[in-house]
């Protein structure tokens, strides 16, 4: 028996739904996947910046530190560098953050501080912030001997050696007087036996060369800082070893204990 138009029509509409979900069933099962995001490759490790301080004599890295940069010693210092200074012997590993409080800015740094320095690092055996005082040479040529401006040559009258001493909590290296000639500029100006030479005409006085050195370019006339022989004080002493006599100022430049 022939359907009726009735029934054609349910089994068309029953047909046609298989057909539909069997296809929408395929196209879910088969659809391709969606591509994954390209990610970035990660940049490479860039070395740390290598340089080398021919007036240190040593050869560092440039590595971050803080906000800014810091100087990391890549090698032992040469033997005759000033960062092998008894009060300070840095290793390879110490990282210098700050000269002088200022943070350290680049390699052109370590050719504008000379003299008596503060030098402050990491310790890379304890990764603890310690400051030493080192003597820097000046930047190209320095005070050498021979005559001043004025008339020479200028006789100070003094004989020493060079001493350590604490400054504030700082080691650093001055030149302790042993002898004072009478009626010398020194002695007329009021040094004595015993005190300590920090500084001359702005030079730190490692030794009795770099006290020889600044007598040679003072002209005459030598401002000193000088730590009394109690190595409690220090005071500032001018000499007039171009005649005129000598004048000397009792005041502290900076009490410490």
């Amino acid at each position: 028996m022939k359907p009726d138009a009735r029934s054609r029509a349910r089994i068309l509409t029953a047909t046609l739904a298989c057909a539909l979900g069997g296809a929408g069933f395929a196209q879910a099962q088969y659809a391709p996947a969606a591509p994954a995001p390209a990610q970035a490759a990660p940049a490479p490790a860039l070395p740390p910046a290598a340089f080398y301080s021919q007036r240190l004599q040593a050869s560092f890295d440039m590595v971050p530190y803080g906000g800014g940069m810091a100087a990391r010693l890549r090698a032992w210092p040469s033997a005759t560098s000033p960062l092998r200074q008894s009060q300070i012997q840095l290793e390879p590993g110490d990282t210098i953050t700050a000269l002088d409080d200022y943070p350290f800015s680049g390699p052109a740094m370590f050719e504008s501080h000379h003299s008596q320095t503060k030098v402050t690092f990491i310790n890379v055996r304890t990764n603890q912030l310690e400051a030493r005082w080192v003597y820097l040479p000046p930047p190209g040529p320095g005070p050498g001997p021979g005559p001043g401006p004025g008339p020479g040559p200028f006789v100070l009258g003094v004989v020493g050696g060079p001493v350590q001493v604490n400054v504030g909590g700082f080691y650093q290296i001055g030149l302790r007087i042993t002898q004072v000639t009478p009626g010398s500029a020194a002695a007329v100006a009021g040094l004595q036996p015993g005190m300590t030479i920090l500084t001359a005409g702005g030079y730190a006085t490692s030794d009795i060369g770099a006290l020889r050195a600044a007598i040679a370019q003072s002209g005459g006339t030598l401002t000193m800082t000088v730590r009394d022989a109690s190595q409690q004080y220090t005071y500032t002493y001018t000499a007039y070893m171009g005649g005129g006599g000598a004048a000397y100022s009792a005041a502290p430049v900076a009490p410490q204990p």
